[in-house]
């Protein structure tokens, strides 16, 4: 897997919903995760 140098990087209120959305909704892979941060990869 390779990156992009530029990844944004957006906040949200409420990650488990977000992640509904995006991976449940939308059809995205978690990639990665920082759980303690509240941040995901996709």
């Amino acid at each position: 897997m390779t990156f992009s140098p530029l990844v944004p990087e957006p906040y949200v209120r409420d990650i488990e919903r977000s992640l509904g959305f995006y991976v449940t909704l939308l059809g995205f892979t978690v990639l990665y995760m920082r759980p303690e941060e509240g941040f995901a990869f996709l």
